[in-house]
């Protein structure tokens, strides 16, 4: 099996979600091989028993096991597995429509692009709300510059690792991997992948559900998380300095902090309902002034 494109699935707790995910990679009208390698993460409901019941019966199906060390760990193990010359990221809960990879290879190739982009679909945890995202960049063949710039911007381009496309040697030659005990990793690592794209294909359509249930992270906040939150911005410029161009991208940099101050305050106070030890005020002050004034 050569195949040409790697579909990587982190998988902790996901049963009563993980048989649609499957099926909506397995069915996938892409002419091309693929691969698809779910990690995993310690389960300790029937995640790992579905997956190897898909694995009799699908060769491209497979399954890697480890200790529970979270999703970026076990995303780094698919990376380290992979054999395609593209890698995707789908999460256990979420679902493709049949055209992602056919749709996402297709323009990477076209163009020679390192990542590809869709849009993507809200859904709720019942299926029954579907809500495509209402911003988008326009489709076409972009520079890494343009495409950093709209990422840090943030509004037209998310720091979403699962609707995308990656050239695997993004990750192998630049030794990118994702950041472990942290949360908001994808917001961590994303700039660092588009600086090294050369080129970026976005296209038209909704090809990628994200599907938003209870215990997710961002539906269970917390004053750490949050933390975590402020400290992937403060990561952002860290990469940008060590590779010298913070300046190129300041103007973007900054809106980006202005942004998120305005994020993390309701979040903070929304924290403070649910924890009475919270110093609330103590927190935003800590949190403004690492985003404004850093």
């Amino acid at each position: 099996m050569n195949p040409k494109i790697s579909v990587i699935i982190p998988v902790y707790n996901a049963e009563p979600f993980l048989e649609r995910c499957l099926i909506s990679i397995l069915n996938q009208d892409f002419d091309e091989e693929y691969e698809i390698i779910a990690v995993n993460d310690g389960s300790a409901d029937k995640s790992l028993e579905i997956l190897e019941n898909f694995s009799k019966k699908q060769d491209k199906l497979r399954v890697i096991s480890q200790k529970n060390a979270g999703v970026s760990a076990a995303r780094n193990k698919g990376i380290s597995s992979a054999r395609g010359e593209y890698i995707a990221f789908i999460d256990s809960d979420d679902f493709v429509e049949k055209n992602f990879l056919s749709a996402l290879y297709n323009a990477a190739k076209r163009s020679d692009a390192d990542i590809a982009v869709c849009g993507y679909k809200n859904v709720n945890s019942t299926n029954t709300l579907r809500i495509g995202c209402v911003f988008k960049h326009r489709a076409g063949v972009f520079s890494s510059e343009k495409m950093l710039k709209s990422l840090l911007f943030d509004i037209f381009t998310r720091s979403y690792v699962w609707n995308k496309l990656y050239r695997r040697a993004l990750f192998t030659e630049n030794k990118v991997k994702f950041p472990t005990g942290v949360h908001f990793e994808d917001v961590i690592i994303m700039p660092q992948l588009f600086y090294y794209a050369k080129k970026v294909a976005v296209i038209r359509g909704n090809l990628y559900n994200y599907v938003q249930r209870k215990g997710s992270i961002t539906g269970t906040l917390s004053a750490k998380s949050i933390n975590d939150y402020v400290a992937a911005y403060g990561k952002i410029r860290e990469f940008l300095q060590k590779q010298g161009v913070f300046y190129a991208y300041k103007g973007a940099y900054r809106f980006l902090g202005v942004k998120i101050a305005f994020t993390v305050v309701p979040m903070l106070i929304g924290c403070s309902r649910r924890d009475p030890d919270l110093n609330l005020r103590q927190s935003i002050e800590y949190s403004l002034k690492r985003l404004l004034f850093v």
